[in-house]
């Protein structure tokens, strides 16, 4: 089946109109058109605040309601100029007076093989094409419940609430979803997507839909996990190839300062998310480096592309152990606008693209095959890593030889959406 070229982007925080107008110069260039964004990190942003408006009387709040209409009515328009399907899991913080419709917030490296080059300078390589000998799934529903229409082609992975209680109706939950780039017009061409909310913590309501699903007997694994936190463990691993060592301060230059903190970095409960899901591609906003220690002088975000590491094994009902195909680290900086992405270059890459063809439609030999001459690392979410990195101080616990406790490594799925 042809492969569905996905553009990925790091925070927004409200930059639509730069944002646009890169997705539309994108779908006209060499390497476009594209199917589908997905987008990390913050999406909004309350920057255009105005509450320090003052009214005739100098109370300090004339303008406030009708400026707010009107920047709410702007961005609006903004968000009807993205050209393509897009999908965001983290809301930021939402402009004064603008809400979402349907929800009610009350209170060295390797190449990668699937990675398209933006830029003329590049190899434009895909995934490798192979068709699927066997995994048909029959009756998968066309959209997926949990995922909200805000603007015409802009969607928020909102996810279902875990509890039949109407007061947790509205908080965001973990999940898996099958999104059809093409808006259903082919109901066989999907991406299975993972996203968790900020903040969201293991074994809670939060992450009960996604872990069940993760613990189904079919379960493989999916084609994205978006997160708004690196897992703790990444940072401190050998996924990390060296030049991007030397950004996050982990080079053994610097090996007394920022490298101890490095194993720090990141979220416990998203490690064991990651671990659980198995994505190809985990994407994250990048995180503030540097302070004022190391080759790093100030605070900076930059572009980070992990080598690829293994999903470890699991035993069969058979006693046989069942492989799985490798995973990909990749942390995106915020969306600026053109002459600062030139003047930034690649090192902080905003938007990152991928000519991805499904796991679903894979068979798993060709999912597990790795391609000579690249470099494979182990896992950084196991015990084996957190023992040595004394990674230990989060809210999971990890077993032995494995990944998280409490995760049963011998379900694995492939991945039907919600009906």
């Amino acid at each position: 089946m042809d492969k569905i070229k996905v553009l990925i982007t790091g925070p927004v925080n409200g930059s639509f109109t730069d944002l646009s107008a890169k997705l539309t110069s994108l779908q006209k260039s060499k390497a476009g058109p594209f199917d589908i964004c997905f987008c990390v990190g913050p999406f909004f942003s309350d920057t255009n605040s105005t509450s320090g408006t003052s009214d005739a009387d100098g109370n300090g709040n004339g303008n406030v309601k009708s400026n707010a209409d009107s920047r709410s009515s702007s961005i609006q328009k903004e968000l009807e100029g993205i050209p393509l399907p897009l999908y965001f899991c983290d809301v930021g913080s939402l402009p004064s007076g603008y809400t979402l419709p349907g929800v009610d917030f009350g209170a060295e490296k390797a190449k990668d093989d699937a990675e398209i080059s933006l830029d003329d300078d590049d190899n434009n390589d895909d995934d490798n094409d192979n068709e699927n000998d066997n995994n048909d799934d029959e009756g998968v529903p066309k959209r997926s419940k949990g995922i909200i229409r805000v603007a015409p082609n802009v969607h928020y992975l909102h996810g279902i609430s875990a509890s039949a209680s109407s007061s947790a109706t509205t908080t965001q939950t973990a999940d898996i979803v099958n999104i059809y780039p093409d808006d259903m017009s082919n109901d066989k061409t999907y991406l299975t997507v993972a996203f968790v909310p900020p903040n969201a913590r293991m074994h809670s309501l939060q992450s009960a839909i996604l872990e069940s699903k993760t613990n189904h007997a079919s379960y493989v694994g999916c084609d994205l996990l978006l997160t708004s936190d690196w897992g703790q463990g990444m940072a401190s691993s050998a996924c990390i190839a060296k030049d991007d060592l030397v950004k996050l301060g982990n080079d053994n230059s610097n090996s007394n300062s920022n490298s101890n903190k490095m194993n720090e970095v990141g979220s416990y409960d998203v490690a064991e998310m990651a671990s659980r899901c198995r994505p190809r591609y985990h994407v994250t906003p990048s995180i503030l480096l540097g302070q004022g220690q190391g080759p790093i002088p100030e605070k900076e975000s930059f572009f980070i592309q992990s080598l690829q590491y293994t999903n470890p094994p699991s035993a069969m009902a058979s006693g046989v152990m069942k492989n799985y195909h490798t995973s990909r680290f990749l942390s995106l900086c915020p969306v600026v606008d053109a002459k600062t992405q030139k003047k930034n270059g690649k090192t902080k890459k905003y938007i990152h693209a991928l000519g991805i063809q499904p796991l679903w439609s894979m068979d798993r030999i060709t999912a597990t095959k790795i391609p000579e001459n690249t470099v494979v690392v182990p896992c950084p979410y196991t015990d084996e890593h957190y023992e040595k990195d004394g990674n230990r101080n989060g809210s999971g616990n990890f077993a032995s030889g494995t990944v998280a406790s409490g995760m049963n490594m011998n379900t694995n799925m492939n991945m039907n959406s919600s009906s």
